[in-house]
């Protein structure tokens, strides 16, 4: 019938039996319902702009842009420092993972692939009294111990492990986690996501320092990335935005520059 005809189709709401092309449709809609369709997708943008501003941790990415090429030595140089706070009244044991809560799936593969390398057994807070000497957020720090156990690390390597070790420490530093990340292009949450030194800076800034190191260990080509493009794209994006509004943070120093803010 009429809807064949050259892609043309009757107006009934406007009194008239004329013809109009699919744009003229289009623009002789109802007014109410145009503005409709445009106040939802107006509203659609923000919650896409909010979405996405909060799918991006923006310190953080500042603080993990900031090591990106500082050599390895650098990070086990500032676990080393966490020897100086566990000399104090600082709680050594929460600074890999909080003793009260179910530690974050980024961190535990850091400290899995740590217990691969080290040759040790047992669970995430196992693997950190190991490495601190505190089998409890509370107890007295163990400065020597933590010590000895940074000088172990570092004289380990992957000549130390077997084939079948070499490749579940490489599992652990680069495999898919269930880690649910917002894709801004894509407008969707991803359930999981490759192990990438932001997200474990996000959950722990010891842990951060321990994954470049173990990452270090292995073939360049075969390292995790520091971040991953989507999400490097966010922070751009909001940097843009922030800066146009006078509202963006002061970009630390490069590393290892200690901080003053």
């Amino acid at each position: 019938g009429l809807e064949s005809l050259n892609g043309f189709l009757p107006v009934p709401w406007l009194g008239t039996t004329r013809l109009l092309s699919w744009h003229q449709h289009w623009r002789a809609r109802p007014p109410g319902r145009h503005r409709g369709e445009r106040q939802r997708q107006r509203e659609r943008a923000k919650l896409l702009d909010l979405v996405a501003g909060m799918s991006v941790d923006i310190c953080a990415m500042q603080e993990c842009l900031r090591w990106q090429s500082v050599p390895a030595e650098a990070h086990l140089a500032e676990l080393a420092k966490f020897d100086e706070f566990l000399s104090g009244n600082q709680p050594g044991f929460n600074y890999y993972i909080s003793e009260y809560f179910d530690p974050p799936i980024p961190a535990v593969n850091v400290l899995d692939a740590l217990a691969v390398l080290m040759g040790w057994n047992g669970d995430t807070k196992q693997i950190v009294t190991k490495l601190t000497g505190q089998r409890h957020t509370e107890d007295k720090k163990c400065p020597a111990h933590f010590e000895q156990s940074l000088a172990d690390l570092k004289a380990r390597d992957l000549s130390h492990l077997s084939k079948e070790d070499v490749q579940r420490l490489k599992d652990k530093l680069t495999e898919q986690v269930a880690w649910q990340k917002f894709d801004e292009e894509a407008e969707r949450y991803d359930e999981e996501t490759p192990m990438n030194s932001y997200d474990v800076l996000k959950c722990s800034q010891a842990c951060f320092h321990l994954f470049e190191w173990l990452a270090s260990l292995l073939p360049e080509k075969e390292r995790p990335p520091r971040q991953l493009e989507k999400d490097l794209k966010s922070f751009r994006r909001r940097e843009v935005q922030m800066k146009q509004k006078g509202t963006w943070p002061r970009d630390p120093p490069p590393g290892p520059v200690e901080r003053t803010f």
